[in-house]
């Protein structure tokens, strides 16, 4: 099985992250578009931040990709390193 994910979200751009099977079926195993919270808030299970840090990723509905909300990071104005982790996904076996 393989897997494909998408994300766009360096120096501030909003992103919207899906992943999915590519398979001769393909199908879309899990999708996150962000619009399920109120801003600022991240999906259930969702966190982030950079060695104990607070997470600098919220929802913004500024820019969406899809209305109303898409998950957005401020530029850094120096070099520095901040992840986001999506809820555990469960992947179908084949």
């Amino acid at each position: 099985m393989h897997s494909r994910g998408a994300i766009a979200a360096l120096c501030g751009v909003a992103a919207a992250i899906s992943f999915g099977a590519a398979s001769a079926s393909a199908a879309t195993v899990y999708s996150e578009n962000f619009d399920g919270v109120a801003p600022p808030g991240l999906p259930a299970g969702w966190g982030g931040g950079f060695e104990g840090a607070p997470t600098k990723w919220t929802t913004t509905a500024a820019a969406p990709i899809s209305a109303p909300s898409s998950l957005f990071i401020a530029e850094a104005t120096t070099a520095e390193q901040n992840f986001v982790f999506s809820a555990p996904i469960k992947l179908p076996r084949r």
